[in-house]
């Protein structure tokens, strides 16, 4: 959190207050080392490079989720994780969405300015997984960080009226479509209403309100 008052994550603030104890702490880890998250993002690039994703690309991503407390994806990161994403005739593992989803989430919400052109990139990579992926890899985690993301970019102030609105409209689908996911899985129910609580304070959020 920046400060009492104001939450990084929202979700975070709704796991505190939800009366689910000490799930933030056993869900988060804060110990691992630098170098263990430069060799993780390496491990990624080396991912794009080869064109391949492996096993141990997974758990690089399962590294990176877990310093999420002091994790900061930059804009270069971000890109990199957009390309993995879009790489073709690469099979990406069903578990590795949430994760790749989460990374960006990271990046949306303590980036203090994204660009419009990275921003655009990724609702571009997002339109592309829940039309062409989840259906195929449908999970509880998918939907439920994709909701939190979708919300978190709509929130965003530099977003385009037009990405905010795609971001709002794909996530309405999707809890209207699934909502039989949530409170399926430990930490569901407060990621969709976080994504819900972002949406609501977007800009554009006229739309979502009349859903």
């Amino acid at each position: 959190m920046a400060n009492q008052g104001h939450p990084i994550f929202l979700e975070d603030w709704l796991y505190q207050n939800s009366g689910i104890g000490d799930t933030i702490s056993s869900r988060k880890s804060s110990s691992l080392s630098a170098q263990a998250i430069i060799q993780a993002w390496t491990d990624l690039r080396d991912s794009l490079q080869s064109q391949s994703f492996e096993p141990h690309h997974l758990q690089s991503l399962k590294i990176l989720c877990g310093s999420q407390n002091v994790l900061y994806v930059a804009d270069p990161q971000a890109k990199l994780l957009l390309s993995i994403l879009s790489l073709p005739n690469v099979s990406l593992p069903p578990e590795s969405y949430p994760l790749f989803l989460r990374l960006l989430y990271i990046w949306v919400r303590k980036s203090s300015k994204q660009s419009l052109i990275m921003i655009d990139s990724t609702v571009e990579v997002l339109s592309d997984i829940f039309s062409e992926k989840f259906y195929i890899n449908k999970s509880s985690s998918f939907f439920s960080e994709g909701v939190l993301l979708l919300g978190a970019i709509s929130f965003v102030p530099s977003a385009s009226e037009k990405s905010k609105t795609f971001c709002l409209e794909l996530l309405c689908k999707l809890v209207e479509q699934e909502y039989q996911m949530i409170g399926v899985l430990e930490g569901v129910l407060p990621n969709v209403l976080g994504g819900i609580g972002y949406a609501l304070s977007s800009s554009v959020n006229a739309y979502f309100v009349s859903i």
